[in-house]
């Protein structure tokens, strides 16, 4: 089956975006179909040789190369429909990426659109103004409309869906994330922490992701302040950026924990996997606002547990439940600093719990999240489709 994959993404940005669609479309093509990404920006060194990556490139500033990439899209997705055969488009929901459905109805392509978050609430995080909010809200809805099926990450994506776009619930399927397995896998811990230079004195709390507010990592931070006090080798490292990064940084000056609080920046995931692999303990303390209205299918979470490491995280529908069900690591109520630094010290004072969990944990995402399980139910739905 020939299948083009347009979306908005920037594949020059390390992203946990750009990895689901980049494991997506390599899982897809091994199962035997044609891929083919329409994309803003190609890999600087490529995911995959065989998967050829198509873009609008423009010189010039980046909001006007946006402008052009929108616009002109309209006409170049359907083009490509046309020259490539294409039997499906396959999108992810963009706030302004409307070329997809609007291809897909002048060419008469079933359209699958993925749904990955609950846009009208990050418009209002953003601060968008009133008529951006109306734009989103004609292109979700044309698109919604427009597919032969929806696929939303979790549950409650797909509950707010039926509810505000009054859609049939039989075409909204639920797929969650998953991990690349055979890059996230247990290594040696101190042969990691050797190549990342860090010492092997510290007892290290990990954070892994995009460092916006409903990721929680003010109270991992706060946390800290709690933990040094009773073991002072604890460390926190945050590997990462996005826009809380500046008010992290203020933050842990205030709380005079800059010596035990490790900034780190974003890495590529080969990176990624050597910090996780490094790390005590990892966290992953959502907070409360936002995720637990639509639920979560984190890549992190199933990152940390595929490399086998002790896990503490936010009781957030599709975490929490995740972690009890399958006693991979230890549940928290979101946003509350004693808990969290309760639960890091009980893997701290008593390493057989963390190794029980990260057994446990690890068995669990290796049967039910990686991209290949993923893609699986992605190749059943392109089927029926089609």
């Amino acid at each position: 089956m020939n299948i083009l994959f347009a979306v908005a993404n920037d594949f020059q940005e390390s992203t946990g975006s750009n990895a689901h669609v980049q494991e997506v479309v390599y899982e897809l093509s091994e199962l035997g179909h044609n891929l083919f990404v329409f994309c803003f920006g190609i890999p600087a060194n490529g995911f995959d040789t065989v998967i050829p990556y198509i873009a609008l490139t423009k010189k010039g500033p980046r909001l006007l190369q946006k402008l052009w990439f929108y616009l002109w899209s309209v006409l170049y997705v359907p083009y490509l429909i046309r020259k490539l055969n294409i039997d499906i488009v396959y999108t992810r929901i963009h706030m302004r990426f409307f070329a997809p459905v609007l291809s897909a109805w002048l060419t008469g392509i079933p359209l699958i659109t993925e749904v990955n978050g609950y846009i009208p609430e990050e418009l209002d995080a953003f601060g968008s103004s009133r008529v951006t909010k109306m734009f989103s809200r004609c292109i979700e809805t044309l698109s919604y409309r427009r597919a032969s099926r929806i696929v939303a990450v979790t549950e409650g994506i797909k509950r707010l869906l039926i509810r505000d776009y009054n859609l049939d619930p039989g075409k909204i399927v639920v797929i969650p994330n998953g991990v690349n397995d055979a890059l996230f896998f247990p290594m040696n811990q101190d042969e990691r922490r050797s190549v990342l230079g860090i010492s092997n004195e510290h007892i290290m709390v990990l954070f892994l992701g995009y460092l916006a507010r409903w990721q929680g990592v003010e109270t991992l931070i706060r946390s800290q302040a709690e933990i040094s006090r009773f073991h002072p080798h604890a460390h926190t490292y945050i590997v990462g950026s996005g826009p809380e990064e500046n008010n992290l940084h203020e933050l842990a000056a205030e709380l005079g924990m800059n010596t035990w609080v490790h900034f780190i920046g974003p890495v590529p995931q080969a990176s990624a996997v050597d910090y996780i692999n490094a790390s005590d303990i990892c966290v992953a303390p959502f907070t409360k606002d936002r995720n637990s209205l639509i639920g979560l299918s984190p890549l992190k979470l199933y990152a940390y547990l595929a490399c086998k490491r002790p896990v503490i995280a936010s009781d957030i529908p599709g975490v929490g439940d995740f972690l009890r069900d399958s006693n991979g690591g230890i549940v928290i109520a979101p946003d509350d600093v004693g808990e969290l630094s309760q639960a890091i010290r009980t893997l701290i004072e008593d390493q057989r719990i963390g190794e029980r969990l990260a057994e446990s944990g690890y068995k669990a995402v290796k049967e039910k999240h990686t991209w290949k399980k993923v893609a699986a139910h992605i190749d059943a739905l392109l089927n029926m489709v089609k």
